[in-house]
């Protein structure tokens, strides 16, 4: 576990400035989608120096100056000269093309120590295609030969992608042949322009193998040799500063004083230009920046990976593949260490203990061997199989549920119709709000008849859905900057005006024998905000238990110990929460697409006020239904009933819709079935 003073106040090592966004060149993978004409809106000199100051007032870290090309900036010499007053130590990322021997005396002058150059090609036939510009390799290459007669220092950095992954040999020997101090490999992350690379990210196999062929690269080479957004090569090279640095040791910054965890980690962490450029305040008090720097919120296989302390997985890559920045990373091909085979279960025991684990882990001293008892096993076995299920990547996380209304927080489903040619710009900063925990495009799926009863086919009805959530006192506040975000198009907000079931459970069982049958466990409430009030040490509880709890004998001893308080008295207050419904549980999470239930669809009907809590309560007793509301009816989109099925494939799962269509006397239903998840995350309460 992590010292939690620790955890909030890393030791800030890098701060990536984007000086600007202009730039002469049109990158193919360009993580600002730079363009040649200057932004309005980038830090002025002026701001620019008080950003500086703020930074040198709170640490000292290696501070570069990036874009862009910062060499656009006219004002780049003045505020580099400035930092370097201030005691940072500066560098410079460029491409090298504005390189002189006038410039270069300006940079060495300024005080500027050193400059990284990209040449993403071993020759430039292959460089200039990544760059999109022709005769881009000879002018990198004149730069960087300017650069080494100034006798100013450089790295030459490479963005690793399926174009240039086997011309790495020949780009590291030209690196050591030209000079550079070092070569540093950067692996490609889906953001920006390189969202549209998806062809060219490289295959977990092909990742794994460059990593170790680095590896054994940087022994036998003079030049220096190191990896970005590579943090898996901290487990391959044992080298603990190879990890994912995002929000701790290093901060991104926007052209428009923007604080990001890192460039490629395109999510917003506080407005230094709102904030009157207080670097420190947004630094240690970002709820992103915090989750980030504590691997045991990791989920999935990430969370009990025995290097997570050191690699962390990309963040960024994560981020780009799901929208949910805690994810195991799927790029990694690392299993986690499990207990061996002596520690299983018998398989006919597995479906039940999966059940038990997702329904909660009992409030007790030793819990494990309290449902060891149960099944008839051993306490050991348990665990084991927790671990196992974390590193097959069924689980991402085990940790409590709590009821958010509870917490202070309100929260809506919205269904959105972004207007033509916006769509992508509105998934993205959707998928960057903190609130935001699911999104998901839905429609219907080609396996199933465009003709049959409640397919929503020539309806012009949303195809975004998301849910959003924000504290109550900043609800409409928020809500009103996603509707702006949304500027002409659709976009609905439906309340839960009743909940009569909020059970994501999954039975294996039930998965086999495809049938629907009867849940055990329902609600029947209204859906009001019932605001709890809470101590500081109740709310140190709470953000601890949001992340991902460690699997152990002593489960809940290790938990209290991180708090500084006895187990007693914790499960006092897990126990007074359960009975007063504030958590309502602590349990494992399961990645439903992992264990089979690959088809989700949300059905709506529309039902008569006087006939909506009797087919409520009907449909919450089904168990392959996992949530059942009544929400606000919209003129735009007339339903009032909401359930949410989950299926082994679309056609067990119109079945199923159609089977509870008719049992229960539903007509004019529809069936919006998920085609794509782009977020899935859970919710992060800030207290």
């Amino acid at each position: 576990m992590h010292d939690l003073n620790e955890i909030l106040s890393p030791s800030l090592r890098v701060i990536a400035w984007e000086t600007t966004r202009m730039c002469h060149l049109n990158c193919r993978h360009c993580r600002a989608a730079a363009s040649k004409s200057q932004p309005r809106d980038e830090l002025s000199t002026a701001e620019g120096f008080r950003l500086i100051s703020e930074i040198a007032k709170f640490a000292k870290p290696l501070l570069i100056l990036t874009g862009g090309e910062p060499m656009a900036r006219p004002d780049i010499y003045e505020l580099a000269s400035y930092a370097t007053e201030k005691g940072l130590r500066v560098v410079m990322a460029t491409c090298g093309h504005l390189l002189t021997a006038e410039t270069a005396e300006k940079i060495k002058a300024s005080g500027i120590k050193a400059l990284s150059i990209s040449l993403d090609g071993a020759d430039a036939a292959t460089h200039d295609k990544f760059r999109d510009t022709p005769g881009a390799f000879e002018k990198s290459l004149a730069g960087i030969q300017c650069a080494r007669e100034s006798g100013i220092p450089f790295q030459i950095n490479t963005t690793v992608s399926r174009i240039n992954v086997r011309e790495l040999p020949q780009i590291l020997d030209l690196a050591e042949k030209i000079g550079a101090s070092t070569m540093d490999f950067f692996f490609l992350v889906p953001t920006g322009r390189g969202k549209y690379l998806d062809d060219e990210l490289l295959q977990t196999e092909e990742y794994e193998e460059s990593l170790r062929w680095i590896a054994e690269e940087r022994s036998g080479r003079k030049i220096g040799v190191k990896t970005t957004c590579a943090p898996h090569f901290a487990r391959i090279s044992q080298n603990t500063g190879c990890g994912c640095m995002a929000g701790g040791t290093f901060v991104f910054i926007s052209h428009r004083g923007i604080m990001q965890p890192c460039g490629f980690l395109d999510i917003p962490c506080g407005n230094l230009r709102k904030e009157g450029f207080n670097f420190e305040k947004l630094y240690q008090e970002s709820e992103i920046f915090k989750s980030l720097r504590d691997p045991d919120r990791y989920e999935g296989k990430c969370g009990i990976c025995e290097f997570r302390n050191i690699c962390g997985g990309c963040r960024a890559r994560v981020y780009a593949a799901n929208g949910d920045i805690m994810a195991a990373d799927a790029s990694c091909s690392h299993i986690p260490r499990t207990p061996g085979k002596d520690d299983g279960i018998p398989e006919s025991l597995e479906e039940d203990l999966l059940l038990r684990l997702q329904q909660g882990i009992p409030l007790e001293k030793n819990p494990f061997s309290l449902m060891a008892a149960e099944l008839g096993i051993e306490e050991k076995q348990v665990i084991s199989f927790i671990l196992k299920s974390f590193s097959e990547g069924k689980t991402r996380r085990l940790g409590a549920i709590f009821d958010g209304r509870k917490l202070g927080y309100m929260n809506t489903l919205c269904a959105a119709s972004p207007a033509p040619g916006t769509e992508n710009e509105f998934i993205r900063r959707i998928r960057a709000l903190s609130g935001v925990t699911h999104c998901y495009e839905r429609n219907w799926p080609e396996e199933l008849e465009s003709a049959l009863p409640g397919s929503p086919a020539g309806k012009n009805y949303p195809n975004l859905w998301f849910t959003f959530g924000a504290r109550a006192e900043n609800f409409n506040l928020e809500f009103a900057k996603i509707a702006k975000m949304n500027s002409g198009g659709l976009l609905l907000s439906l309340p839960a005006v009743r909940m009569f079931k909020t059970d994501v459970i999954f039975d294996m069982k039930q998965l086999k024998k495809k049938i629907c049958g009867l849940a055990t466990h329902s609600v029947n409430k209204t859906a009001r905000l019932e605001t709890c009030v809470f101590s500081e040490r109740e709310k140190a509880v709470i953000r601890l238990l949001q992340g991902n709890l460690p699997v152990k004998k002593e489960f809940y001893d290790e938990i209290s110990s991180r708090l500084g308080m006895s187990s007693d008295d914790l499960l006092g207050i897990l126990r007074n929460w359960s009975g007063r419904g504030i958590m309502k549980r602590i349990g494992i999470i399961l990645n439903h697409l992992n264990v089979g239930f690959t088809a989700n669809a949300m059905c709506v009907w529309d039902v008569p006020e006087d006939k909506i809590e009797e087919k409520g309560r009907s449909l919450a007793g089904y168990s392959i239904i996992t949530h059942c509301y009544q929400r606000e009816r919209d003129d735009r989109f007339p339903f009032n009933l909401y359930a949410m099925i989950h299926a082994g494939d679309w056609n067990d799962l119109y079945s199923v819709f159609n089977s509870i269509s008719k049992e229960n006397e539903l007509v004019g239903g529809r069936l919006f079935c998920s085609m794509k998840e782009l977020k899935k995350t859970s919710m992060t309460y800030s207290l």
